[in-house]
């Protein structure tokens, strides 16, 4: 088996995670989807297993949601610290189990069976959805959660292309 940066980074693998996640569950219908031979497809699957991304059971596949949304999770922790400073636990309730599930959902209908995103780690997953985020008005945010608007305020104010501005001119 390769060596595969680890999970929460790694985007060569995330094809056939969301063939997983869409309830493609036989590396049969992951290599049709993907048009990836069975070796790439089980090698992947090998890698996702062993980082219990995954469960088996017989012949098929199907996401271990308990590790997926505690990784997404602690990239949500990453992502508010960096632009918050500390992970407020207010902040933190916006990002339920549910909702966890929903964005890596989303991602991977988008990603495998709509092509219409890039297949990215599921860190840089957290990172695209806070950059959507930022993007809302904040009336349709409101209608989500009035959470979201305080929230986009505030990493707003410091988003990482503003921090790589400041940190070109003052260096």
């Amino acid at each position: 088996m390769p060596k595969y940066k680890r999970f929460e980074y790694n985007s060569e693998v995330m094809d056939v995670l969301c063939c997983v996640i869409l309830g493609y569950s036989r590396v049969s219908d992951m290599m049709k989807i993907l048009k990836q031979p069975q070796s790439t497809v089980s090698e992947k699957l090998r890698f996702l297993k062993k980082n219990k991304i995954v469960k088996k059971s017989k012949w098929v596949f199907i996401p271990n949601w308990g590790k997926l949304v505690n990784i997404a999770r602690k990239e949500v922790h990453f992502v508010l610290k960096f632009y918050v400073g500390k992970s407020e636990k207010r902040f933190m309730e916006l990002f339920s189990e549910e909702r966890m599930k929903n964005i890596i959902k989303t991602y991977a209908q988008m990603a495998v069976k709509d092509k219409t995103m890039e297949l990215v780690s599921i860190s840089e997953v957290v990172w695209k959805y806070f950059l959507g985020l930022t993007q809302m008005e904040d009336k349709e945010l409101k209608e989500i959660d009035k959470m979201f608007m305080i929230f986009k305020k505030k990493i707003g104010a410091m988003s990482p292309e503003k921090l790589f501005f400041i940190g070109c001119e003052e260096g």
